[in-house]
């Protein structure tokens, strides 16, 4: 599967509106990699109150073709995917899930909840100091060099109370510390053993707001690494107090 297989699906609709296609690290972005990050039962959930009507699978993105989450979203469902003549792609609708989630709640408690997952907290925006995203093992991580800006967005009209969690990581041996400074909240967070973590609860208004980051660990440039990795962040997710 490659970077733009999914703008295949533009080319066969002029009515279809469909949720590939944003600039990387933007709001938008970081949204998809939230929701998409979430368990299957709590995915399809947040999918149906955000207004969507059906799950498009690439089974060529997976290793197992999509073995697992097919059975995961057939299970949450209860319906049988359509699949493509050539066995790559398959389509999960979503209309009678949704049909059946809407009797579940008022007027008003769809409202609020559509609210909460249109307009969440998000670590969003141009991260300066910070390298492209990479895969590294079981995870994706971001490099910076000693000092670097992220952003914390709260794309809503009204302050919202989260739970920043961020893993850290170095490739020097000794202890360090990472700095986190922002209007709303300073924190430190320790490095043992080239693994730390920073768990932060605040509340955050409306707009974005800028997270400073610095590290005096030693660099960690392998062979031919023209970068300067002197810290990594991995597994950032900012969960909203109201719910996930």
């Amino acid at each position: 599967m490659g970077d733009y297989d999914h703008l295949l699906g533009y080319l066969h609709s002029k009515d279809l509106r469909w949720s590939y296609g944003c600039m990387d690290v933007r709001e938008p972005s970081a949204w998809q990699v939230q929701v998409t990050s979430l368990p299957v039962d709590q995915l399809v959930e947040t999918l149906a109150l955000a207004g969507f009507e059906g799950i498009f699978v690439n089974r060529h993105g997976y290793p197992d073709m999509a073995a697992k989450l097919e059975a995961e979203l057939n299970a949450s469902l209860l319906v049988q995917p359509i699949v493509s003549s050539d066995s790559r792609l398959s389509f999960f609708p979503m209309a009678r899930y949704n049909a059946g989630l809407r009797q579940r709640y008022s007027i008003q408690e769809w409202e609020e909840k559509r609210d909460r997952i249109l307009h969440p907290a998000l670590l969003a925006g141009i991260w300066d100091g910070f390298y492209a995203l990479g895969r590294e093992e079981d995870t994706y991580v971001r490099w910076c060099e000693a000092n670097g800006e992220m952003f914390l967005s709260n794309t809503g009209s009204r302050a919202q109370d989260v739970t920043l969690t961020v893993r850290f990581q170095t490739g020097d041996p000794n202890p360090a510390r990472v700095r986190l400074d922002s209007p709303l909240f300073s924190a430190e967070a320790e490095i043992v053993d080239q693994r730390g973590s920073l768990t932060q609860r605040m509340t955050v208004p409306p707009r974005r707001h800028r997270i400073t980051v610095a590290c005096k660990a030693r660099s960690c440039n392998g062979p031919g690494e023209l970068r300067t990795l002197v810290f990594g962040i991995a597994d950032w997710k900012v969960t909203n107090a109201e719910g996930p």
